[in-house]
């Protein structure tokens, strides 16, 4: 088992960081006009079928491809949710997590992009190889295409966990299986379990453990062991790291809550950490005004840590603008420490345009 989830993770790898090169993320987001030119390109390949009048048979290769993609991506978001349990779990660092720079590519949006593609792709694929081998399932005469592609569109939804209980059709008046139909409609219900429904399930499982830990952070009368949740999400990968920092924005009054996220963030050696402490720096007293600079200090001064270029410029903009504001002298202080510390930078060296933290 642990040879065949190595060779999906060598095989998955090299796609999910094409997807990522193609996506261009940048300040941890993906540009409008690559998230317009990603959809508008997909769409154009769903439907070169009916644009190129492509035979059955090249369809079916088309098709088929597409098929795999999709499914190789969810696959591969399968494989990060459960790294990224285990990460939890204590039983992976962090440093060994194969999909640990990826947190772009597996967004909502993409993911979405890539169902859509599944849910076209595996109708359209039966569709054409019922055109190119007989028997396999029967339709009523004088579809169109489209209406074809909805017939074996809805028959799928059927065929998928949880949607079946919802979506009654009388298929006998659309699509007829044969024997060889009924064995292919029983290998998509496996397709369908083992890949889109799994992997959300296992995404809902990761999302409800994520929401309990930072709840144990939030809740001041919290029962848990603070300590060790510290301890626990301080190792968590980055892609928990957007909740936590929400909690030293401005919304968050809690200084408790703020102060236990600062020092998370801080021995997590969470990168976007520095500029969103000062960008809010006004909304905190005094203390942990004095206890986020110190940690930005000590962080900027981790050796092994490296900062984008982008993130180093934020840096910059927000010292210059509380230098202006009416600070304490010890505050003062710490943002000139740690402007000079930012001025001795190599931009070879310790600034480095890379992925998303």
């Amino acid at each position: 088992m642990q040879v065949f989830i190595y060779l999906l993770k060598l095989i998955s790898l090299p796609y999910i960081k094409l997807l990522n090169f193609l996506l261009h993320p940048k300040n941890a987001q993906i540009p409008m006009f690559n998230k317009i030119i990603f959809t508008a390109s997909l769409v154009i390949v769903i439907f070169l079928q009916s644009q190129l009048n492509l035979s059955y048979k090249d369809s079916s290769i088309l098709y088929s491809i597409l098929l795999f993609l999709s499914l190789l991506y969810f696959i591969a978001k399968k494989l990060r949710n459960q790294e990224e349990m285990d990460i939890y779990q204590g039983f992976l660092r962090i440093e060994y997590q194969t999909f640990k720079n990826f947190d772009i590519v597996f967004l909502n949006f993409v993911t979405i992009l890539f169902l859509i593609l599944f849910f076209v792709a595996l109708p359209m694929l039966l569709l054409n190889l019922n055109h190119l081998y007989d028997n396999i399932f029967i339709i009523k005469n004088n579809l169109t295409i489209f209406q074809e592609f909805m017939a074996f569109f809805l028959s799928i939804l059927q065929s998928t966990p949880i949607l079946n209980y919802f979506i009654i059709i009388e298929q006998s008046e659309m699509i007829t299986f044969t024997k060889l139909g009924q064995s292919m409609n029983f290998l998509v219900e496996i397709m369908i379990y083992i890949t889109i429904y799994s992997t959300i399930k296992n995404y809902v499982i990761k999302l409800l453990f994520e929401k309990k830990l930072l709840k144990a952070i939030e809740n001041e009368d919290s029962k848990a062991d603070i300590r060790l949740i510290q301890q626990r999400i301080s190792s968590l990968p980055n892609s928990f790291k957007t909740d936590l920092l929400g909690l030293i924005n401005g919304k968050n009054k809690d200084q408790k809550i703020a102060r236990r996220a600062v020092n998370i963030l801080f021995y997590s050696k969470t990168i976007t950490f520095p500029q969103t402490f000062l960008y809010n720096l006004n909304h905190h007293q005094k203390e942990l005004q004095k206890l986020g600079l110190k940690r930005i200090i000590e962080l900027l001064q981790d050796n092994t840590i490296q900062f984008e270029k982008q993130y180093i410029e934020k840096i910059k903009n927000s010292i210059k603008y509380h230098k202006r504001q009416k600070h304490s002298e010890s505050i003062i202080n710490r943002l000139n420490e740690i402007e000079n510390i930012i001025k001795f930078y190599s931009l070879n060296d310790r600034v480095k345009s890379i992925g998303v933290r």
